[in-house]
C-alpha cells in the first residue's frame, strides 16, 4: 500500500505546484478554469489516500480477530487487493469525469473555436482529436489521452470488459491489457499511476490552450481580482499589529471547488 500512497502523494503535490504556477503565469484565480481541474484532481488524490490509509489501518487491527470463514474465497490477500483496486478504479473514473467537464468549460472560455465545428454533444475524445489537429498536443500525448479515455469508457459503459484487443502503456513500467470479451487487467498500482499521468497531461493541455488563447478578463472579473477598500483597511491594520510580516494575503474562497494551493495563488498586497 505504501507504493500506492507514494504515487498519489506525488500527484497531489504536483497539482499544487502546477495550479500555483498557472495562477501567477496567466493571472487567473485558483477557482478559474482550467485551474479548478487541478484542484479536483488534488481532491481525488486526497480522498483515495485517506480511504486506503484508513482501510489498511482497520485491516491491520482486525485481521487476527476475524473468523476463518470471513472471506468468501478464504484468500484475504487477494480479496484485499481487489477491494483496493476497486477503490482506485472509482477514483480514476471520477478523475476522468472531472477533467472532461473542465476541458469542455476551458475550451468554451479560452478557445471556443476548437469545438465550434462539433455537430453533437462535446466529449473528451472530440476535444483531444481537435487539440491534436490544432497542434495543441503531440502524437504521444494524443495516444495517452485516447488510452486513458478508452479505459474509462470501458469501465463505465462495459463493466470493465474489453471490446477489443489493445495494450496501453501509461509510463515505462505500467501497462494495461485489453482482450476482447475479458476483464481488463493490470497491476494494483495502475490506477494511481494513471491518475498521476492524467495530472501531467491535463496541465500540459491546459497551458497550451491558455497560450493559444486571446482571452482577456472582462471588467467585472478584473474588479473581482482587485482588493476593495475594506480588504485594504484590514491588511493595513494587520500590518501595524504584525510589523515582522512583509507580505499579507487575503485568500479568495471558491464556491465551486476545494482549494489546495499555496499563498502563490492568493490575491496579495505588499505592506
Amino acid at each position: 500500500m505504501e507504493k500506492l500512497l507514494s504515487i498519489l502523494e506525488s500527484a497531489r503535490l504536483e497539482t499544487i505546484s502546477m495550479a500555483d504556477k498557472m495562477v501567477t503565469t496567466y493571472n487567473l484565480r485558483p477557482s478559474d478554469f482550467p485551474i479548478c481541474g487541478l484542484n479536483m484532481l488534488n481532491s481525488e488524490c486526497v480522498t483515495l489516500m485517506e480511504i486506503i490509509t484508513q482501510y489498511t489501518h482497520l485491516w491491520n487491527k482486525i485481521q487476527n480477530t476475524l473468523p476463518a470463514d470471513f472471506f468468501y474465497y478464504n484468500n484475504p490477500k487477494d480479496e484485499n487487493a481487489q477491494r483496493i483496486s476497486n477503490i482506485c478504479r472509482a477514483g480514476f473514473i471520477s478523475s476522468m469525469s472531472a477533467i472532461e467537464y473542465c476541458a469542455k468549460e476551458t475550451t468554451a472560455k479560452f478557445l471556443n473555436s476548437l469545438t465550434a465545428d462539433a455537430k453533437k454533444d462535446i466529449h473528451l475524445s472530440f476535444i483531444i482529436t481537435e487539440s491534436f489537429k490544432e497542434n495543441i498536443i503531440n502524437e504521444e500525448s494524443k495516444t495517452l489521452w485516447q488510452g486513458l479515455n478508452q479505459i474509462r469508457n470501458c469501465l463505465v459503459h462495459n463493466n470493465g470488459i474489453a471490446s477489443n484487443n489493445k495494450t496501453y502503456a501509461i509510463d515505462d513500467t505500467i501497462t494495461i491489457s485489453m482482450t476482447k470479451g475479458e476483464p481488463i487487467s493490470s497491476t494494483l498500482s495502475f490506477f494511481p499511476t494513471a491518475i498521476k499521468a492524467l495530472v501531467h497531461k491535463y496541465d500540459e493541455w491546459a497551458r497550451a490552450i491558455l497560450e493559444k488563447s486571446d482571452y482577456k478578463p472582462d471588467v467585472q472579473e478584473n474588479h473581482q481580482r482587485t482588493l476593495n477598500d475594506a480588504h485594504k483597511e484590514i491588511l493595513a491594520t494587520l500590518a501595524k499589529q504584525h510589523p515582522e510580516i512583509k507580505l499579507m494575503t487575503i485568500r479568495q474562497k471558491s464556491k465551486d471547488c476545494l482549494l489546495y494551493t499555496s499563498d502563490a495563488a492568493d490575491d496579495s498586497l505588499r505592506v
